[in-house]
């Protein structure tokens, strides 16, 4: 939660400034095991104000993937889907001396996602950890 107490004085009107924005968000993975992983961020903006404006729209978005890897970990496939609410809209108001501006963006956001990924040079690093740089320290 954002909070501000302002009182903002111009030559037009007097505005008080003083309505929270909250923010929410959830992201996480939910890992079945075999391989399979499924994958959600989302987020939601509720209207307010802020510096010497407001906030007018609540804006949101919600991205869900699902990821499937194969031999060994080295061919991951991944579909997804973006903004699947069609959330992802701003709008807000400026306030200055003598006008206000108030702008509204809507964003063609959506969209499906596929993705494979392969990995070519998986070995693991034979590094354990004891004695780097010992040489170094003793030739300082």
């Amino acid at each position: 939660m954002k909070k501000q107490w302002l009182t903002l004085h111009t030559s037009t009107k007097t505005y008080k400034l003083n309505k929270p924005i909250w923010q929410f968000s959830f992201n996480n993975n939910f890992d079945f095991g075999k391989g399979w992983l499924l994958s959600m961020e989302s987020y939601y903006i509720k209207s307010g104000d802020a510096e010497i404006g407001s906030v007018v729209r609540n804006s949101g978005n919600v991205d869900i993937s699902l990821t499937k890897s194969f031999l060994k970990d080295r061919l991951a496939l991944r579909i997804g889907g973006t903004d699947l609410f069609h959330t992802q809209k701003e709008g807000g108001i400026s306030y200055t001396e003598s006008m206000e501006t108030q702008q509204i963006s809507t964003y063609d956001s959506r969209q499906f996602v596929l993705t494979v990924t392969y990995k070519f040079n998986t070995s693991r690093s034979k590094y354990k950890g004891t004695g780097a740089g010992q040489a170094e320290k003793s030739r300082l």
